[in-house]
């Protein structure tokens, strides 16, 4: 058997391919690359939150300024919205949930579709307008559950006690 014509796999231990990591790979780029998105990735295959070896370059450059780690509940994001503009002016960390709702700001979703404003008005006048399904009306105990719910008063439903005898 030849073994010149036996190829090891991607991971493999052997001495060859463990002298091709990081910087003494052949295809070494300098440890940095462009997302597809657009996002700038450093290689650190020593950092925690590090995937596949590399961070995003904006998560290490608000770790420098701030002085410690970004937590996997936050973000950093672009002021400018420039994703590949990582100077420490330009980026502010925030939470996941207050990122999602400020880019979202002034933006409803319906169905797929957005809304302008004046469609949301109209939406939400219907809505209050149409408070019973077309064709099926409230019964009196309905009718006396929300107007004490809309007061702020919890609702206790009265209970009979029907005697059998």
């Amino acid at each position: 058997m030849d073994r010149r014509r036996i190829k090891c796999l991607s991971g493999c231990l052997c001495k060859r391919h463990q002298d091709h990591k990081g910087e003494n790979n052949p295809r070494w780029k300098g440890g940095r690359y462009t997302s597809h998105q657009g996002y700038i990735y450093i290689y650190k295959p020593d950092h925690i939150f590090s995937k596949n070896n590399y961070v995003s370059e904006q998560n290490l450059v608000m770790e420098d300024k701030l002085g410690h780690l970004i937590l996997p509940c936050q973000v950093v994001h672009h002021i400018n919205e420039i994703k590949n503009d990582n100077r420490p002016e330009n980026l502010e960390v925030m939470c996941k949930l207050k990122h999602i709702s400020f880019h979202n700001k002034g933006k409803q979703y319906h169905l797929g579709y957005t809304h302008d404003k004046e469609s949301r008005r109209r939406i939400s006048e219907a809505k209050k307008g149409n408070q019973y399904r077309k064709g099926m009306k409230a019964s009196d105990e309905t009718k006396r559950r929300m107007s004490i719910e809309r007061k702020g008063l919890k609702y206790k439903k009265k209970v009979e006690i029907q005697s059998y005898g």
